[in-house]
Protein backbone atom coordinates (compact mmCIF):
# COMPACT_ATOMS: atom_id res chain seq x y z
CA UNK A 1 0.00 0.00 0.00
CA UNK A 2 2.86 2.35 0.99
CA UNK A 3 4.53 1.63 -2.39
CA UNK A 4 1.38 2.39 -4.64
CA UNK A 5 1.11 5.75 -2.23
CA UNK A 6 4.82 6.37 -3.00
CA UNK A 7 4.16 5.41 -6.78
CA UNK A 8 1.09 7.72 -7.59
CA UNK A 9 3.04 10.83 -6.04
CA UNK A 10 5.73 10.01 -8.08
CA UNK A 11 3.58 9.84 -11.10
CA UNK A 12 1.49 12.99 -10.04
CA UNK A 13 4.95 14.70 -9.68
CA UNK A 14 5.86 13.71 -13.00
CA UNK A 15 3.00 14.72 -14.98
CA UNK A 16 2.75 18.29 -13.51
CA UNK A 17 6.36 18.24 -15.00
CA UNK A 18 4.83 18.60 -18.32
CA UNK A 19 1.47 19.81 -17.37
CA UNK A 20 0.45 23.20 -19.83
CA UNK A 21 0.55 25.27 -17.46
CA UNK A 22 4.20 24.63 -16.56
CA UNK A 23 5.48 24.47 -20.28
CA UNK A 24 3.64 27.95 -20.59
CA UNK A 25 4.94 28.96 -17.32
CA UNK A 26 8.47 27.90 -18.96
CA UNK A 27 7.89 29.49 -21.83
CA UNK A 28 7.37 33.07 -19.91
CA UNK A 29 10.55 33.00 -18.20
CA UNK A 30 12.71 31.97 -21.00
CA UNK A 31 11.28 35.15 -22.92
CA UNK A 32 11.86 37.11 -19.58
CA UNK A 33 15.75 35.62 -20.11
CA UNK A 34 15.71 36.64 -23.62
CA UNK A 35 14.73 40.41 -22.91
CA UNK A 36 16.66 40.72 -19.95
CA UNK A 37 19.96 39.08 -21.78
CA UNK A 38 19.78 38.53 -25.43
CA UNK A 39 22.39 36.47 -26.88
CA UNK A 40 21.41 33.36 -29.40
CA UNK A 41 21.46 30.56 -26.64
CA UNK A 42 18.54 32.29 -24.57
CA UNK A 43 16.94 32.66 -28.42
CA UNK A 44 17.58 28.98 -29.12
CA UNK A 45 15.82 28.10 -25.61
CA UNK A 46 13.11 30.56 -26.32
CA UNK A 47 12.20 29.13 -29.83
CA UNK A 48 12.38 25.34 -27.85
CA UNK A 49 10.22 26.57 -25.37
CA UNK A 50 7.60 27.92 -27.92
CA UNK A 51 7.84 24.63 -30.06
CA UNK A 52 7.09 23.27 -26.80
CA UNK A 53 3.74 25.40 -26.26
CA UNK A 54 2.97 24.34 -29.83
CA UNK A 55 3.29 21.15 -29.11
CA UNK A 56 0.89 20.56 -25.74
CA UNK A 57 -1.70 22.92 -27.92
CA UNK A 58 -1.65 19.87 -30.41
CA UNK A 59 -1.64 17.59 -27.69
CA UNK A 60 -4.56 19.03 -25.97
CA UNK A 61 -6.51 19.15 -29.14
CA UNK A 62 -5.86 15.59 -29.69
CA UNK A 63 -6.98 14.51 -26.41
CA UNK A 64 -10.15 16.55 -27.28
CA UNK A 65 -9.64 19.13 -24.42
CA UNK A 66 -10.90 21.89 -26.97
CA UNK A 67 -10.80 24.91 -24.22
CA UNK A 68 -7.71 23.77 -22.95
CA UNK A 69 -6.15 23.74 -26.85
CA UNK A 70 -7.77 27.43 -27.42
CA UNK A 71 -6.53 28.84 -23.88
CA UNK A 72 -2.83 27.69 -25.30
CA UNK A 73 -3.19 28.87 -28.54
CA UNK A 74 -4.08 32.34 -27.19
CA UNK A 75 -1.42 32.32 -25.03
CA UNK A 76 1.24 31.19 -27.85
CA UNK A 77 -0.08 33.71 -29.56
CA UNK A 78 0.87 36.40 -27.16
CA UNK A 79 4.41 34.89 -26.99
CA UNK A 80 4.85 34.55 -30.03
CA UNK A 81 3.89 38.74 -29.96
CA UNK A 82 6.45 39.71 -27.12
CA UNK A 83 8.61 37.55 -28.89
CA UNK A 84 8.57 39.36 -32.25
CA UNK A 85 8.26 42.99 -30.52
CA UNK A 86 11.29 41.88 -28.69
CA UNK A 87 13.03 41.28 -31.57
CA UNK A 88 11.87 44.33 -33.62
CA UNK A 89 13.12 46.60 -30.99
CA UNK A 90 17.01 44.97 -30.75
CA UNK A 91 16.75 45.14 -34.43
CA UNK A 92 16.10 48.70 -33.51
CA UNK A 93 18.66 48.96 -31.28
CA UNK A 94 21.17 47.60 -33.31
CA UNK A 95 20.76 50.15 -36.56
CA UNK A 96 20.97 52.93 -34.30
CA UNK A 97 24.51 51.92 -32.99
CA UNK A 98 25.75 51.44 -36.73
CA UNK A 99 24.19 54.68 -37.79
CA UNK A 100 26.15 56.33 -34.66
CA UNK A 101 29.28 54.43 -35.50
CA UNK A 102 28.80 55.29 -39.46
CA UNK A 103 28.62 58.85 -38.21
CA UNK A 104 31.19 58.73 -36.14
CA UNK A 105 33.34 56.90 -39.04
CA UNK A 106 32.89 59.69 -41.46
CA UNK A 107 33.42 62.72 -39.05
CA UNK A 108 36.69 61.04 -38.34
CA UNK A 109 37.72 60.21 -41.92
CA UNK A 110 36.75 64.18 -42.62
CA UNK A 111 38.96 65.11 -39.97
CA UNK A 112 41.56 63.03 -40.98
CA UNK A 113 41.43 64.11 -44.45
CA UNK A 114 41.41 67.64 -43.51
CA UNK A 115 44.09 67.25 -41.59
CA UNK A 116 46.08 66.06 -44.24
CA UNK A 117 44.88 68.89 -46.57
CA UNK A 118 45.91 71.76 -44.09
CA UNK A 119 49.56 73.15 -44.65
CA UNK A 120 51.48 72.98 -41.60
CA UNK A 121 54.17 75.64 -41.33
CA UNK A 122 57.74 73.70 -41.60
CA UNK A 123 59.96 75.59 -39.32
CA UNK A 124 62.78 76.77 -40.16
CA UNK A 125 66.44 75.87 -39.06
Amino acid sequence: MKNRLLLLCLLAALSACHSPDSVLKSARQKLAEFQSAPSPEAQAALEKSLVMVQEEVAKQEAQGHSVAASTLRRELASLQTDYQAIRAAQIITNARRAIENFGQAAKDAVQTFSEALDPTPTPIP
